[in-house]
């Protein structure tokens, strides 16, 4: 934010009441932990917590899985997610957000990347066939 933008702002409106929102939101002062201020923040979450109650198929929506298998999901990684799907890839680091250095790869099949056990599925398969 440009050094007294705040203040030119208020100058061209009667009140603060009556600055529109999004002009606003981006005028505020962003929270330590974040690249918004404390409005924004507060609608993206809201957003953020309606669309995912708005999607039936949401994985920890009630009745959607099991704890087991819901313990299982949330192990998998973008890390694991790349092992699995990419052609000749057998090292990988665990965090895939950051720039990987060679003392941060692991072997796609080390614990340090944990694979999903699918047998906590095995009782949705038995039903499906009956």
């Amino acid at each position: 934010m440009v050094e007294g933008s705040t203040d030119r702002l208020l100058k061209q409106y009667k009140h603060w009441r009556d600055i529109e929102l999004l002009v606003g939101a981006l005028f505020e002062k962003h929270e330590d932990d974040a690249m918004v201020g404390p409005t924004m923040r507060c609608i993206i979450r809201e957003q953020f917590i309606r669309t995912r109650m708005a999607d039936r198929y949401f994985y920890d929506l009630p009745k959607v899985f099991n704890e087991h298998q819901l313990t299982e999901i949330r192990k998998v990684t973008l890390a694991r997610i790349f092992c699995d799907n990419s052609n000749n890839v057998t090292m990988m680091q665990k965090n895939v957000f950051l720039i990987p250095e060679m003392a941060d790869l692991r072997p796609c099949n080390s614990q340090s990347i944990p694979k999903i056990n699918i047998n906590h599925w095995s009782e949705m398969v038995d039903t499906f066939q009956k």
